[in-house]
């Protein structure tokens, strides 16, 4: 590879570490906005305080401390509320990601069967919260005990161990042992 093209990424990467350093620090700002007029009159203060005689610079010592330390608080307060709001949105962007997943085995159980919400509601359930069941055996199972045939004694019988699998887990849950 030649020299120019070596020098010229890396002079890519760096642009790109930069300007994601930038953005990184405006957007810390723009969230932190209301604590900069306090810091910075805490700022003034205190410089003012360096320069002025002894009684009124002890006062600007107090008053600048005193709001360096509402500063300090806001943003502690501000930067709480934003780890609760991106766990929010955190959940929240799970959720979504669930229910499309059910609506998407909805489409999935349409074509076999009229009672496809049933069907995609618990192989959403079975296969990913927490059960680990491969959903298309449970898509299957479920299939054939809606329609019946030659195999419903089979898939009954699966989904019953099933039920029992997951009330032994919940009830080691709530006796507090693990399986």
């Amino acid at each position: 590879m030649p020299v120019r093209a070596v020098l010229r990424a890396n002079l890519s990467l760096v642009r790109l570490d930069v300007h994601r350093g930038a953005s990184h620090v405006l957007s810390a700002l723009r969230y932190h906005w209301s604590a900069v007029p306090l810091g910075l009159a805490a700022v003034v203060l205190l410089v003012l305080s360096a320069v002025l005689s002894a009684p009124t610079s002890t006062a600007l010592v107090g008053a600048g401390s005193a709001l360096a330390g509402v500063a300090a608080t806001r943003i502690i307060d501000l930067e709480r509320e934003h780890r609760a709001q991106v766990a929010q949105s955190e959940v929240s962007h799970q959720r979504d990601l669930d229910e499309t997943r059910r609506i998407a085995y909805m489409a999935l159980a349409c074509r076999e069967t009229e009672r496809y919400e049933l069907v995609a509601t618990t192989v959403n359930a079975l296969a990913h919260h927490g059960s680990a069941v491969d959903p298309d055996q449970a898509m299957t199972h479920l299939i054939t005990i809606i329609r019946g045939g030659p195999d419903v004694d089979n898939s009954l019988a699966w989904l019953r161990g099933e039920i029992s699998r997951l009330t032994l887990e919940l009830d080691a849950r709530q006796t507090g042992t693990s399986l």
